[in-house]
C-alpha cells in the first residue's frame, strides 16, 4: 500500500476518476448518499487531528480518498442527474435555436450532418453538442452561426443493431436537430477563434496530403496523422478491420509520442535551452491535441507528456502512476461525458496496464532471451 502513502495526489485522482466512472449511471440518491458518508468521514479525520489524536502518515490517503469519493460524486450528480436531465427534456420539442457549427460529419446532395454547438433553444440560453440534420445539401464552414427552426429529439437507441444512442453519447451529442427544408435557416459568417484556426490548419494540411500522395495515400495519412478517418480508402478500413487491427487507424497517444520526441531531438541537437525546449513542445502537444479535435487518448498522452517535461524542467523525478492519475482526472473534470467514451476506458486502462506489469515483463524476457 506504498503508492497510496506516499502519493496523495494519485490517491485523490485515482479515487476521482473511478468513482466518475462507477457513479455515471447511477441514480441521483446513490451519489448524494455517498457524497455525504464521504464527507462525514473527512470531517472525523479533521477532527481527531484538531485534537491532536495521533493519525500515522498512512491513514492519510484516507483524507484524499474522501475528497475524492466526494467531489466526484457532486461532479455526476451535477452534470447528469441536472445538467443532462435538463437538455433531454428538450426532446420532441419544436422551435427556435441558435447554434455554432462545431464539425462537418457528413455532406451529399440528399443528406448533411454537422456537429453544432447549441446555444439557445427558444428563449432558453443552453450549452451542449447535437447533430444537425438536414435533408438536402447544405454547406457550412466551422464556426458560422445558424438559426432558425428545428424539431429536436433524442437519437435512435439502435440502428442495426449498433447501439447509436451510446455512440453519440460518447462523443457529447445528446439531441439530434431534425431541419425543415421549407423553414429558413440562416447562416453568419464563421467567428474567427483559436479552435476555428486549428480546424482549418487540419482541413488545410488534410487537403495537402491528398495533393501530394494521392487520394487513397493522402486519406490514409489523414486519418493516421489528423483523425480524418472518413478519408480512410474503404478497402483499407476493411483490410485492417479483417486483420483485427483497426485500432492502429485511429489517432493515439502513440502518434503524439512519436511526433513529440522526434521534435525534442531535433530541439537538443540545436542545442537549446531545456525551458525553451519545454515551452516550443508544449506549444507543439496543444496544437496536435487542437488538430485531432481533443480525442480522449490524444489529451491523456498529451497531458503525460507535459508533466514529463515539467519533471525534467524542474529536476524531479517524473511519476507514472501519478502522471496517468492526474491526467485521467483532468480530462473527467473537463469533460465529464468522456467516461462513456471507449478511447478513454482503453487508453486509461491500456497504460495502466503498461504501468504495472511492464516493468516485470520486460525483466522476465530478458532473462530469458
Amino acid at each position: 500500500m506504498s503508492i497510496f502513502h506516499n502519493r496523495p495526489l494519485f490517491t485523490f485522482c485515482s479515487a476521482f476518476t473511478v468513482g466518475a466512472i462507477l457513479l455515471f449511471p447511477c441514480a441521483l440518491g446513490i451519489k448524494l448518499a455517498l457524497a455525504g458518508l464521504s464527507l462525514l468521514l473527512l470531517l472525523l479525520f479533521l477532527i481527531l487531528r484538531k485534537f491532536s489524536f495521533a493519525l500515522s502518515h498512512t491513514e492519510f490517503p484516507l483524507v484524499s480518498l474522501c475528497i475524492g469519493v466526494l467531489l466526484t460524486s457532486l461532479l455526476s450528480a451535477l452534470y447528469v442527474n441536472l445538467h443532462l436531465a435538463k437538455i433531454k427534456a428538450y426532446d420532441s420539442f419544436v422551435g427556435s435555436y441558435t447554434a455554432t457549427v462545431k464539425e462537418e460529419r457528413f455532406v451529399s446532395d440528399y443528406s448533411s450532418l454537422y456537429t453544432v454547438t447549441v446555444t439557445s433553444i427558444g428563449k432558453s440560453n443552453l450549452y451542449f453538442d447535437a447533430l444537425f440534420s438536414y435533408p438536402g445539401d447544405f454547406i457550412a464552414d466551422c464556426g458560422d452561426t445558424l438559426r432558425g427552426c428545428a424539431a429536436f429529439s433524442l437519437p435512435a437507441e439502435y440502428e442495426d443493431g449498433f447501439p447509436l444512442r451510446d455512440y453519440y453519447a460518447s462523443q457529447g451529442i445528446l439531441l439530434v436537430m431534425n431541419v425543415d427544408p421549407a423553414t429558413e435557416t440562416v447562416r453568419t459568417a464563421n467567428k474567427d477563434s483559436l479552435f476555428t484556426w486549428f480546424h482549418r490548419l487540419s482541413d488545410t494540411l488534410a487537403a495537402r496530403l491528398h495533393l501530394m500522395l494521392g487520394k487513397e495515400d493522402g486519406g490514409f495519412a489523414a486519418g493516421l496523422l489528423l483523425g480524418r478517418r472518413e478519408q480512410i480508402p474503404d478497402a483499407i478500413r476493411r483490410d485492417f478491420r479483417y486483420l483485427g487491427i483497426s485500432h492502429i487507424l485511429a489517432v493515439s497517444g502513440l502518434h503524439l509520442s512519436v511526433l513529440a520526441g522526434g521534435f525534442l531531438m531535433l530541439l537538443r541537437l540545436f542545442r537549446i535551452r531545456r525551458s525553451v525546449r519545454f515551452v516550443l513542445a508544449s506549444l507543439l502537444i496543444f496544437g496536435f491535441m487542437c488538430i485531432t479535435d481533443f480525442t480522449p487518448s490524444v489529451v491523456r498522452a498529451g497531458l503525460m507528456l507535459l508533466l514529463f517535461l515539467l519533471s525534467i524542467l524542474v529536476a524531479r523525478q517524473n511519476d507514472l502512476p501519478t502522471s496517468l492519475s492526474f491526467a485521467a482526472f483532468l480530462i473527467v473534470l473537463l469533460s465529464p461525458g468522456a467516461v462513456t467514451d471507449p478511447g478513454y476506458l482503453l487508453s486509461i486502462s491500456a497504460t495502466a496496464g503498461i504501468i504495472c506489469i511492464g516493468s516485470p515483463v520486460s525483466s522476465f524476457l530478458r532473462q530469458r532471451t
